[in-house]
């Protein structure tokens, strides 16, 4: 139990956070709550198959009944509620972040309203995972649509039906699309990302020339495609790379990892490719 000191520093505090104004919406469990529960306590008071001290903080109708302590709140009077007295007192939650000033107040205020609901509760909460009609409307939760492509005051600059999205955003803010790139710059980025180096002057050259309209996707295309041992220096750097430490994994995982570099070592002086490692072969077939 707290101390009399104690009691009247919590006394005091809960004062201080409910005091609103009379115009304030209510708070209601689901909505402001219960987010605020799930995130700081339903781990050792609702979620878990052992729940702590028997205090179920899933359902309003539980949290009132209460546990090993008594009754958790008591609604429209803050100052008796055990669960706010913990909060305020630092003594819960026992470990991790803390409940910030402004979540405390939130529920201070609504225990101050009766601890009001959005809907009547069942009788206990349900066995396994438990999720409110709010927690389900969160957007990640809802089927995938095709929206209608926004309006954009620089339809010049739209290539493909996402640049609509971002160019809406971006209008909307008083901003637009950066400056477009050059050839050569894009030619230099395409080719540190697929292959991991700088290109050649002569690709570089090779490209500004290039007056088809599909030249971009045809450069991809020809980064991507398989590259012959007789130029592998645009590859090496980066599949062989990646070859050596997939075979690397995976030959520790067989075996021991003290001897992982084995595979390394045994791809590079290998001259013919090893019918049981297929990884080898992807490593020596650019060496």
């Amino acid at each position: 139990m707290l101390g009399m000191r104690a009691m009247a520093g919590v006394a005091a505090c809960l004062g201080w956070l409910v005091s609103a104004s009379a115009d304030e919406p209510a708070i209601r469990f689901e909505t402001d709550v219960r987010p605020i529960l799930k995130a700081h306590c339903f781990h050792c008071h609702g979620e878990e198959e052992k729940i702590e001290a028997n205090l179920d903080l899933r359902l309003v109708r539980t949290l009132t009944r209460g546990g090993d302590s008594g009754a958790g709140l008591v609604a429209g009077n803050p100052g008796e509620s055990l669960l706010l007295k913990r909060v305020i007192s630092g003594e819960m939650p026992p470990k991790g972040k803390r409940l910030t000033d402004k979540e405390i107040a939130t529920l201070s205020k609504w225990v101050e309203q009766g601890a009001l609901t959005a809907r009547p509760e069942p009788e206990a909460p349900p066995q396994g995972a438990m999720f409110t009609d709010e927690e389900r409307s969160y957007w990640a939760f809802q089927p995938v649509t095709r929206p209608a492509l926004p309006p954009v005051k620089q339809p010049a600059l739209v290539a493909t039906p996402i640049d609509r999205f971002l160019l809406a955003r971006l209008e909307a803010a008083g901003q637009t699309f950066s400056p477009e790139a050059d050839r050569a710059t894009l030619v230099r980025r395409l080719s540190f990302d697929l292959l991991g180096l700088p290109p050649t002057p002569e690709l570089v050259a090779e490209v500004a020339a290039d007056d088809r309209p599909d030249w971009y996707e045809r450069l991809v295309d020809r980064m991507l495609a398989p590259v012959g041992c007789s130029t592998a220096a645009n590859a090496s750097r980066s599949r062989s790379s990646w070859a050596t430490k997939s075979c690397s994994a995976s030959t520790a995982e067989r075996t021991s990892k003290s001897m992982a570099w084995k595979s390394r070592s045994s791809a590079r002086a290998t001259s013919s490719p090893r019918s049981s490692s297929s990884c080898q072969l992807s490593v020596i077939s650019c060496q």
